[in-house]
């Protein structure tokens, strides 16, 4: 790709407002649908941070997603570039469907089964987008730490509140 033909800041000042805004209603529909009253009255242990640590950390993954995806889109290649921005805009996809669907079903099994799908995915797709663009494949790492970290939490609170 020719240099002037490369997005430029305001793409990725584009991408960071959405991200911005995707958090935001995220965290305000959770509020808003009562669904932080029940991770409340999840039994969970003492070190598990608290609702709005855990969204600014998801906050911070998105955003870091974003780069990303700003990041392979400077790559060289059409077809790999196109091939790594479908990676990363999946990788985005599929933490907000985590996101929706354990708030959603109030189901911590069904949010432990998808982090850890997620988390598989994440790793595999950061190897294939660190391939097309390392500095985008760097950029994910921090946000894989921040996913294995929710990951774990998700796990106690699949192992500390059985289903019924």
């Amino acid at each position: 790709m020719e240099e002037e033909h490369r997005p430029g800041v305001l793409r990725l000042i584009i991408y960071l407002i959405i991200a911005s805004a995707l958090t935001g209603s995220l965290a305000g529909w959770v509020n808003a649908s009562g669904a932080r009253m029940w991770t409340s009255q999840l039994v969970h242990p003492d070190w598990v941070p608290g609702f709005s640590m855990q969204t600014l950390a998801w906050a911070i993954l998105i955003h870091l997603n974003m780069v990303s995806l700003w990041l392979v889109e400077r790559s060289q290649s059409p077809r790999v570039r196109l091939f790594g921005q479908l990676l990363v805009l999946t990788v985005i996809a599929t933490q907000v469907l985590r996101i929706v669907a354990f708030f959603a079903t109030e189901n911590v099994q069904l949010g432990f089964v998808l982090s850890l799908a997620i988390w598989v995915f994440n790793l595999f797709a950061i190897g294939l987008v660190g391939k097309i663009s390392r500095p985008a494949g760097f950029v994910l790492w921090p946000a894989f730490v921040m996913l294995s970290g929710g990951l774990i939490i998700n796990f106690e609170l699949m192992r500390l509140n059985p289903p019924l």
